[in-house]
């Protein structure tokens, strides 16, 4: 089972099991888990799947919403602790895509505009 993270109506997380957080916490199977993107619209006790055309403002996200969403990209890609041993570590090659994975991140939440496909289009560099 996995366990749904929802911030006034937004899915921000699809976590393996329930974290500390006063967000509303919603069990759902493996199944759905898959195909649940942060983004998505929690309604009437269902998933309710964003058009990838959709638009920010439509959703009617907030800013804190889109810093949520940004925050839980970055950790699907990279955990705290990786993000910690690459920083910490010598090897500049990594660094270096953490940095632009970062830095396209960041221009997805300076543009307000920015449609979430785009923040689910943004991957880490292999």
């Amino acid at each position: 089972m996995n366990w749904l993270e929802i911030d006034k109506g937004i899915v921000i997380g699809v976590h393996g099991h329930k974290c500390n957080s006063p967000n509303k916490w919603v069990q759902c199977s493996n199944e759905d888990a898959a195909i649940v993107d942060p983004g998505d619209e929690f309604k009437d006790g269902k998933v309710v799947k964003q058009k990838d055309n959709t638009s920010d403002q439509a959703t009617g996200n907030t800013k804190h919403t889109r810093k949520q969403l940004a925050e839980r990209h970055i950790q699907k890609h990279y955990s705290l602790q990786e993000q910690i041993r690459i920083l910490r570590g010598s090897d500049h090659n990594q660094k270096q895509k953490l940095d632009d994975f970062l830095r396209q991140i960041d221009d997805w939440l300076k543009n307000t505009k920015a449609e979430l496909k785009a923040l689910r289009d943004i991957r880490r560099s292999k």
